[in-house]
């Protein structure tokens, strides 16, 4: 798990766009959330590799609450009708 000061990755997105949906899902429970990523693969295109890797990251605090909410979404408990 990355950590960076106060923050702890609970998402490894397969490019930028897949860690900005991550990220504005969390947001919208009033979770804040950074995104860390490797710049070369912004620069280049590559989202499938682990150059494309970008980590969603939530304050130390939040981990457990972020964790639930991201096994919701990907259980497709969040769906609406």
């Amino acid at each position: 798990m990355t950590k960076i000061d106060d923050f702890e990755s609970v998402y490894s997105a397969s490019g930028r766009l897949d860690g900005e949906m991550m990220k504005n899902l969390l947001e919208s429970f009033e979770i804040e959330c950074i995104l860390l990523g490797e710049s070369v693969g912004s620069t280049y295109g590559l989202t499938v590799t682990p150059v494309g890797k970008v980590e969603v990251m939530v304050r130390s605090s939040a981990v457990a609450e972020a964790t639930r909410i991201i096994q919701e979404y990907q259980n497709g408990k969040l769906e609406g009708d």
